[in-house]
C-alpha cells in the first residue's frame, strides 16, 4: 500500500519538530555555559509566556473577539482592525510581561546576559508548546495513517469521520515544504524574543523606559504580518516569512548594539579596614 503521506513531508515534521524542542534546549545548555547566567532567568521567561499569553491575553481575545456582541462582530468583520488588534495585543501583553518580570521576578539579576537567558526561555517555550508538540502530535497521527490507511481509521473514527477527513485532507494536499515552515518560523520568533527581551531589560534595568513602548511597536510591527496572513490579506506564506525574517533581522541587529554598549553594574564590595585607610592616608 503507497504511504498517503510522503516521506518528505514526514522528514519535514521530524525537523521542525528538532529545532523547535531541540534548538532551544541547545541555546539554554551554551549560554548558561558560557555566561553563568541563572537558570531561573529562563524558567520565569517560561511562567510569564504561559501566563500572560495562555492566560492574560486569551482572556482578553475572548472580550473583544467572540460572540455575537457589537465589538466582536465589528472586530470580525473589518480585518485590518482585527490584524491591528491582534498585533498589539500580542505586544502589550508579552513585553508587559517581560516588564513584571525584570521589575519584581528577577529584581535582583542585573547582569545583561539575565535578558537572553530570560529570551530564551520565553522564546523557546512558545517553540516547545506551539510548534514541537504540535509537529508530534502530526508525526504520530501521519505515521499511524500510513500505517493502517484512511479507511480503517475513518471507519473507527465515527461521529469524528468529518473533521478527521479534513485533517487527511490537509495533509495530503499540503507540500512537503510546508512542513518545514513551521520550524524555522520558530527559529526567528525564538531571535525575536531574545532582541526583545534585551530591549525590556534595558527599560528596566537601566533605566531606560522608551524601550518598553518601543519593544510593544516592535513586537506588533512584527506580529502584523502574521495577521494579515492569517485574515488572508496577504496570501502567500513565503512574503509573510521573508517580511518577518527581515524585521527581526533588524530588532537583532539593534538589540545586540544595546547589549554590546551596556556595562554590568559593578558588585558592592566590602568596605576597607580603618587600619588600611590609614595607611593609605599616611
Amino acid at each position: 500500500m503507497e504511504p498517503l503521506v510522503s516521506s518528505a513531508k514526514i522528514a519535514g515534521m521530524v525537523t521542525s519538530a528538532l529545532l523547535s524542542i531541540g534548538v532551544p534546549i541547545l541555546l539554554l545548555i551554551l549560554w548558561r555555559k558560557k555566561t553563568r547566567a541563572k537558570w531561573s532567568a529562563a524558567l520565569w521567561g517560561a511562567v510569564i509566556f504561559v501566563v500572560f499569553v495562555f492566560v492574560l491575553e486569551s482572556i482578553c481575545h475572548r472580550l473583544v473577539l467572540v460572540g455575537d456582541g457589537k465589538l466582536p462582530t465589528f472586530m470580525n468583520a473589518n480585518p485590518w482592525v482585527y490584524a491591528t488588534y491582534g498585533a498589539l495585543a500580542a505586544g502589550v501583553f508579552e513585553e508587559t510581561g517581560r516588564f513584571v518580570a525584570f521589575k519584581w521576578l528577577l529584581r535582583k539579576q542585573n547582569s545583561k546576559n539575565t535578558s537572553v537567558m530570560y529570551g530564551i526561555g520565553h522564546g523557546g517555550i512558545e517553540s516547545i508548546l506551539l510548534a514541537g508538540f504540535s509537529a508530534i502530535s502530526s508525526l504520530a497521527f501521519v505515521l499511524s495513517l500510513n500505517a493502517i490507511g484512511a479507511d480503517a481509521m475513518l471507519a473507527a473514527a465515527g461521529d469524528q469521520a468529518a473533521s478527521l477527513q479534513a485533517s487527511i485532507d490537509t495533509l495530503v494536499n499540503t507540500g512537503a515544504a510546508m512542513f518545514y515552515v513551521s520550524g524555522l518560523e520558530r527559529m526567528t520568533a525564538i531571535a525575536l524574543h531574545i532582541s526583545l527581551s534585551v530591549l525590556v531589560f534595558m527599560a528596566v534595568k537601566r533605566k531606560r523606559f522608551i524601550l518598553y513602548p518601543i519593544a510593544i511597536l516592535l513586537h506588533a510591527g512584527v506580529d502584523f504580518f502574521a495577521v494579515l496572513y492569517q485574515q488572508g490579506i496577504i496570501s502567500s506564506i513565503a512574503v509573510i516569512e521573508i517580511l518577518i525574517a527581515a524585521v527581526t533581522a533588524a530588532i537583532a541587529v539593534y538589540a545586540t548594539m544595546l547589549y554590546k554598549k551596556d556595562v554590568d553594574p559593578i558588585e558592592d564590595t566590602p568596605s576597607p579596614a580603618p587600619e588600611a585607610n590609614a595607611e593609605s592616608a599616611q
